[in-house]
């Protein structure tokens, strides 16, 4: 059976001549995803015929540095055989050269290939062909608050220690009330600094290595901080060191929470928590600087009668703890900058001579207390 333009069908199928100029009677470009049998039927006009198997196929011009001058004849498969030399109806296409046969797989979508600047067709990816994974998708702040449960938990803790202690320095609901709130900062600080502790050392040993490695972290230092001085008389210059690190940690961990919320989500307090970040070096220098102080000011809080008498001993450990600190240099390199201070100040000609004798007395005297090795 023939159609309007002289073309054979058999049911479905369509048998189509498509001549060119004569050439040689091999096809000059392999097909890029099978290997078809090429044959000469035609002596005067050479014809290359090719079965197409049932999946669908594809037709596209050669590159040009492939292509040739040659005629091809495509025949699907019939279940009335080959058709006959006579029932063909040739078709010529002069502005083709070379056509590439492409079988696309079954359950493959039929795309046609795009040339790139050379002329060239690019490759088209199937739908069956290796595909890129979606990107997970983000955690709600929900999700990730439960995900990360010790960090939750830390990040609360300090969030309530900064409440606390911004109401002890503000007493808005008395001084009865701010005494209260001095000790829940305390309490609110020892509980962060064990779950810090804990997450440092997960195993505990009651061993004298595991003492010594715990007392070397800088979350057991303000947990004996806390629990120093949580008895005591409440005194602002005590709270500030633990104020301004629940700050400084619980910025960290809030940046993770604006980030699950979204990358432009509230972006004042983004701003706000980008310049507490930027005053770290400062912030933690004022903390080393209240460290240093607070030592005498627990010497004259035990002749004022309003501490105990193993408060400065105790505080004294602290402070050598602090000094040898690893993460936290602060401590240490404060009291480098107060000696270089002093002693640039002593050495004025306008200096009191008793005032210079004070100052280098009191320089032997904190380097003989000071650790050794450090």
């Amino acid at each position: 059976m023939k159609d309007a333009r002289g073309l054979r069908t058999s049911g479905s199928f369509v048998s189509r001549r498509i001549v060119g100029p004569p050439s040689k009677s091999t096809l000059p470009c392999s097909p890029s995803r099978s290997s078809l049998p090429v044959f000469s039927i035609l002596p005067a006009l050479p014809v290359l015929p090719v079965c197409l198997p049932s999946p669908p196929a594809v037709l596209s011009p050669c590159p040009p540095s492939q292509s040739s001058q040659s005629s091809i004849l495509v025949l699907p498969p019939s279940p009335f055989g080959p058709p006959s030399r006579s029932s063909l109806s040739p078709v010529y296409l002069p502005h083709l050269s070379c056509m590439t046969l492409h079988l696309l797989p079954p359950g493959a979508e039929r795309s046609e290939p795009q040339a790139d600047h050379c002329g060239s067709p690019k490759k088209t990816k199937m739908a069956d062909t290796n595909q890129q994974a979606p990107p997970p998708p983000s955690l709600g702040p929900v999700q990730f608050l439960l995900s990360n449960k010790l960090e939750t938990a830390m990040w609360l803790s300090r969030l309530f220690t900064v409440y606390c202690s911004v109401m002890f320095i503000l007493p808005i609901l008395g001084p009865y009330a701010a005494a209260n709130f001095y000790q829940r900062a305390l309490l609110a600080n020892a509980l962060t600094s064990a779950l810090r502790l804990h997450q440092r050392l997960p195993r505990f040993q009651v061993s004298r290595a595991f003492l010594a490695q715990a007392l070397q972290e800088d979350s057991c230092h303000y947990l004996l901080y806390s629990l120093i001085l949580v008895n005591s008389y409440p005194i602002t210059m005590s709270i500030f060191p633990v104020f301004l690190f629940s700050l400084l940690h619980a910025t960290t961990y809030t940046k993770k929470v604006l980030d699950s919320m979204g990358a432009n989500s509230l972006m004042f307090v983004r701003n706000l928590l980008d310049k507490l970040s930027a005053n770290q070096q400062n912030i933690l220098k004022f903390i080393a600087c209240n460290e240093i102080f607070l030592m005498p000011a627990t010497v004259f809080m035990l002749f004022s009668g309003q501490g105990s008498l193993l408060l400065p001993f105790i505080y004294y450990r602290f402070l050598t703890l602090r000094y040898t600190s690893r993460r936290n240099p602060y401590c240490r390199t404060l009291f480098t900058e107060l000696r270089i201070l002093l002693e640039h100040f002593a050495m004025k000609p306008a200096c009191p001579v008793l005032f210079r004798r004070m100052c280098h007395s009191s320089i032997a005297f904190i380097s003989r207390l000071a650790p050794t090795g450090v």
